[in-house]
């Protein structure tokens, strides 16, 4: 039994985040209501700022959030996967696939494509929101952004790692 509930463990961080997303996909996180925040925290640091500096502003706050919110949906999963799927014998001789899976990653944008077309119709059923397939393209670069950089990342790291006899005898 206690392996059974290891086997779910990392993936726990990705329901939490899922549950983050869709949240902020509701209207708590609509335009209106991040824009009265960015508002009364812009004046309060800066002045009142002109409306197309705002309004660039915000909308560019906004994607960013986007891309960074499902590029971290994207390395959750990935290690969710990795936790979850990792082979014995690459645990034993520390290889490049110890740290890096072409199929982690590609379960990790294909998860990412999942849930941000799942937001996104969700938003667009919300009156106060929109759903709009360039936020699930924009969802979906961030993804594979962090798959590029997590494959930079820990195939670099499984470079200097030599493979270790396993001795049959010990």
């Amino acid at each position: 039994m206690a392996r059974q509930i290891n086997r779910w463990k990392p993936w726990i961080p990705v329901w939490v985040w899922l549950v983050i997303l869709a949240v902020e996909s509701s209207d708590i996180g609509s335009s209106a209501h991040t824009g009265q925040l960015l508002l009364r925290i812009w004046t309060a640091l800066l002045g009142r700022p002109s409306f197309e500096s705002f309004e660039f502003v915000h909308h560019l706050i906004r994607k960013t959030g986007h891309f960074l919110g499902y590029a971290i949906l994207s390395w959750l999963i990935f290690g969710a996967a990795r936790g979850t799927w990792r082979n014995r014998q690459a645990v034993l001789t520390r290889g490049r696939e110890y740290f890096w899976r072409m199929g982690w990653s590609v379960f990790a944008v294909f998860g990412t494509l999942l849930a941000a077309s799942a937001d996104e119709i969700h938003q667009s059923l919300n009156p106060a929101r929109t759903g709009r397939w360039q936020d699930v393209v924009l969802d979906c670069t961030g993804a594979v952004v962090t798959q590029v950089l997590l494959y930079l990342w820990l195939t670099s790291r499984g470079r200097g790692s030599q493979p270790q006899e396993i001795n049959a005898e010990a």
